[in-house]
């Protein structure tokens, strides 16, 4: 069965990892920064076929190009793949497409899911490897209902009003469960980052707005490091509207 690897947090890889799904695809989701050895560690563990990323982590994936063995083929999210890494991937005797292609090629030549039961693997995620070599854990098909199920029992009443802000990457269980809850109850998901998720964000400009007051979320999820962004961002507009009323 193929593998196939996301990255960040971005549409097209949500619109993806559904699609993988229900052609009955394992998924692996792996930092790609490879700066500790964990993306070629990953591919060479679990025989990866299929890699999905962007021109970003394209690069990445060029410069250790002789590590990946099992790669066959190589889907980009975006239209434009560099005239370079095209070239070095070729070489390597992988076929690189885009992912707008690869729809025009599903529309062209439809067939029928071959639908996954409850005990089949649908993600292979790799820890961050904090203790060592990264470590792939397996959740079946059932681990992913049961996540829903356990979600919207705790949560009831969730549906198209809801709005959800997604910043962090697919590769985090955390991000992979809400996506999939949402995706499940018919809510919409906006997309940002973690740099730019509040107006005192660090690629915000100053007195423009971040990602959280445009699209103005009913639902987001929050690590500790995220949430102290935010602690500081409203920290630091109190203590400067504090600040304003003394002068004035």
């Amino acid at each position: 069965m193929e593998h196939a690897m996301n990255g960040d947090c971005r549409m097209f890889y949500t619109s993806s990892q559904a699609r993988l799904q229900d052609a009955c695809c394992e998924i692996l989701t792996v930092k790609f920064d490879n700066e500790d050895g964990s993306l070629s560690y990953a591919e060479q563990e679990t025989e990866v076929t299929t890699v999905i990323c962007g021109n970003k982590e394209l690069k990445k994936l060029v410069e250790i190009s002789g590590q990946l063995d099992t790669v066959k083929r190589v889907i980009c999210m975006d239209d434009e793949i560099p005239s370079n890494a095209s070239i070095i991937v070729s070489s390597s005797g992988w076929t690189i497409t885009t992912f707008s292609d690869v729809e025009k090629l599903g529309h062209e030549n439809p067939s029928d899911a071959d639908l996954p039961v409850s005990a089949d693997i649908a993600v292979i995620m790799y820890t961050s490897g904090s203790t060592g070599l990264p470590k792939g854990v397996m959740m079946t098909h059932g681990n992913v209902l049961a996540t829903l199920s356990a979600v919207m029992t705790i949560v009831p009443g969730l549906g198209g009003k809801d709005v959800y802000l997604a910043y962090l990457p697919l590769a985090h269980i955390l991000e992979l469960a809400a996506e999939n809850v949402i995706a499940a109850v018919g809510s919409s998901i906006g997309y940002g980052s973690p740099l730019t998720l509040t107006d005192t964000s660090n690629k915000i400009k100053r007195g423009t707005k971040g990602d959280a007051s445009m699209l103005r979320p009913t639902l987001m999820t929050a690590v500790p490091a995220i949430l102290d962004r935010v602690r500081y961002g409203v920290r630091k507009k109190v203590c400067a509207t504090i600040y304003a009323q003394y002068v004035h």
